[in-house]
């Protein structure tokens, strides 16, 4: 009597099941993006006041120049040390104060996102438990990453970011150089005699 052939070990193994969609990041990258956009903004800010501070003290130091060089010079230095300090702020003790971490930028955007609210925070904090501390149902919390993801995906990083101090110091420092060349137009002489004394000396007009 014909016997069928015994199965095949791809015949005994049923296929295993289908694991749900993973999670695809898009809230972390968002913050990722914000923080890298923010950064550059407020580095454009130090960078436009670091400007207004230099022309400032620069001009002060050339007028004071003419009558006192050493001071003149002290301000011209210390308007080149001021700009720097800065510049240093807005580039690196603003942007870690205000973005350091992922969930402090998670509860600004929340708070600027009503419809996200705590959300975005909440992913922040699954995304860091998951794998290694599960004292909650991870199919569940990976269901809620998938949510929060899909809510977040037509938002950019252009539109959470604010640009109105780059622009308020973009339009001081058009301020500052018109009101200095104005100056420069009217005490021109006295500014270079100032600022000739104050850094060289040796060839200032006696």
């Amino acid at each position: 009597m014909f016997e069928p052939p015994p199965p095949t070990s791809e015949q005994r193994s049923s296929p295993p099941p289908l694991s749900p969609r993973a999670p695809d990041g898009r809230a972390l990258r968002l913050l990722r993006e914000v923080r890298t956009a923010q950064a550059r903004l407020l580095q454009k800010t130090g960078a436009l006041l670091a400007g207004i501070t230099f022309l400032s003290l620069l001009t002060a130091g050339a007028w004071v120049g003419s009558y006192s060089p050493r001071t003149g010079l002290g301000l011209i230095v210390g308007g080149g040390l001021a700009a720097l300090v800065v510049m240093l702020f807005f580039g690196l003790v603003l942007p870690h104060r205000r973005l350091g971490d992922d969930a402090r930028l998670a509860r600004t955007l929340g708070a600027q996102l009503p419809e996200l609210n705590f959300d975005l925070l909440a992913a922040v904090e699954l995304s860091k438990a998951l794998g290694t501390c599960e004292d909650f149902s991870p199919e569940l919390a990976r269901a809620f990453l998938r949510d929060v993801d899909a809510r977040v995906a037509q938002l950019s990083a252009g539109q959470l970011i604010d640009r109105r101090p780059v622009r308020w110091a973009a339009l001081a420092l058009g301020a500052t150089v018109l009101l200095l060349l104005g100056g420069a137009l009217l005490f021109g002489p006295r500014l270079k005699e100032g600022l000739q004394a104050a850094l060289m000396p040796s060839q200032a007009v006696p």
